[in-house]
């Protein structure tokens, strides 16, 4: 009976003693002030870097921006050298900004002074193409649906010396009778021609299909044709 007793009473205090030490196990380290403090600290700064390497990138970009509008402005100034200069200083800014503007957004910049360095040697082509293409229009810019002018007018006439990219075979927009602004049928024509020059135009861009845009690559695509003296004469 003494016995029993004994190991009961040894039981309850073993048992009496887990709970605590599993407690002291589970129960993680206290954190100090001081500690709270210094993580504090450290996102508010990451948080400021961030911020300022926003800026940076978006004033960066803005000068990118303002760097295109020109070369587009030398382009439809026909001047050789004012398009030159830009492209110099667009390579001089790209190289700058390694590490400040991600290199695919640099990359895809880069591709478009490498199209315009081709094309400020095509400033003028026009005047050896035909008698009735005005002296006065390029490709000098990329163009989209909505935009009007007289290269517009030029992107008609050549998408319409191919059946495969006809804008329509009758009315407004046909063979004859183009016009200067650029609807949905030139866009579905201009998405016909990218397709059909796929090498040409949309691999090189990383694309599919065509986007109906007339960028760069599709600008390119354009001018080699009109020195390939594709136009009609009407």
């Amino acid at each position: 009976m003494k016995n029993t007793k004994t190991l009961t009473l040894g039981l309850i205090a073993t048992f009496s003693l887990l709970p605590v030490v599993i407690f002291a196990q589970t129960t993680p380290p206290p954190i100090s002030q001081a500690d709270i403090d210094a993580a504090i600290a450290k996102a508010s700064a990451q948080k400021a870097s961030l911020a300022s390497s926003t800026a940076t990138y978006q004033a960066q970009l803005a000068n990118f921006k303002a760097q295109f509008e020109k070369l587009n402005n030398a382009g439809t100034q026909n001047s050789v050298q004012a398009r030159t200069d830009v492209i110099n200083t667009l390579q001089s800014m790209i190289d700058s900004n390694r590490g400040i503007i991600p290199d695919v957004t640099l990359n895809a910049l880069s591709e478009q002074i490498t199209g315009n360095k081709t094309s400020t040697s095509q400033v003028g082509v026009t005047n050896t193409t035909s008698a009735s293409t005005p002296s006065s229009v390029s490709f000098s810019r990329n163009l989209k649906q909505g935009d009007q002018g007289e290269d517009v007018r030029l992107l008609q006439r050549i998408l319409n010396t191919d059946p495969d990219t006809r804008i329509s075979t009758e009315g407004a927009g046909s063979p004859g009778q183009e016009t200067d602004f650029f609807g949905k049928k030139t866009y579905f024509a201009v998405i016909s021609f990218q397709n059909k020059y796929y090498k040409e135009v949309l691999l090189p861009a990383g694309l599919e299909v065509g986007n109906g845009f007339v960028g760069q690559y599709t600008r390119n695509k354009l001018a080699e044709l009109l020195i390939k003296g594709v136009l009609p004469n009407y």
